[in-house]
C-alpha cells in the first residue's frame, strides 16, 4: 500500500537525494589510528565513478532509495584478474 502513495515516493526521493549529496569518505584503522583511506583500491571508485554507467551521486542515491523503499540495497562487485574491485553495480 505504501508503495502506491506519491508522498512516500517523494519523501524517499528527497532523502536519497540529500544523502547522495554528502561526501563519502572511506576510513582505515591502522595501529589504532583512524585515517582517510585514499590509497584503498575502492576509494576512487566510491568517491567518483563506481561503474561505467553511473556517477557516484547516482549510485549512492539509488542504493539509498532501495534501502528506504524495500528495506535493503545490494551491489555486485566486478573484479579484475587480480581480485580488485573495478566496478560496483547496484542490483
Amino acid at each position: 500500500l505504501a508503495m502506491t502513495i506519491d508522498t512516500v515516493w517523494k519523501g524517499a526521493g528527497l532523502i536519497s537525494t540529500d544523502m547522495a549529496k554528502r561526501n563519502l569518505n572511506l576510513y582505515q584503522v591502522k595501529d589504532g589510528v583512524k585515517r582517510l583511506a585514499t590509497e584503498h583500491p575502492s576509494y576512487w571508485l566510491m568517491r567518483h565513478k563506481p561503474s561505467r554507467r553511473q556517477r557516484a551521486f547516482d549510485y549512492r542515491q539509488q542504493l539509498t532509495l532501495h534501502k528506504l523503499l524495500y528495506g535493503a540495497s545490494y551491489a555486485f562487485n566486478v573484479l579484475d584478474g587480480r581480485g580488485r574491485v573495478v566496478q560496483s553495480l547496484p542490483l
